[in-house]
């Protein structure tokens, strides 16, 4: 039997695993994705093997890709998290 959730999760795994942009924007698109929440603290199983740090790494790190805008946080709030929303490829703009 296969969870009808199970597609989703395969999508979200492959999105964060994502060492370009392609994979992971194309999901995003697909999935209607309009804010991605990622940790400072990256999951062992996030983490590149080799070569160039997946979107997970890059996120955690502050380099967004040019289609993630950042949201700051209110002054009072310290999270262990980055909120981004998603906007079009097609505008540039600043992170």
């Amino acid at each position: 039997m296969c969870n009808p959730r199970l597609s989703g999760m395969l999508d979200d795994y492959n999105a964060w695993l994502d060492t370009g942009d392609a994979t992971a924007r194309a999901i995003i698109e697909r999935r209607r994705v309009g804010y991605v929440l990622a940790c400072n603290d990256v999951e062992q199983s996030l983490v590149a093997k080799h070569g160039k740090p997946t979107l997970a790494q890059r996120l955690a790190k502050g380099d967004s890709p040019n289609w993630l805008k950042t949201v700051p946080w209110p002054k009072s709030v310290h999270a262990n998290f980055k909120l981004y929303r998603v906007v079009s490829t097609d505008t540039e703009t600043t992170k």
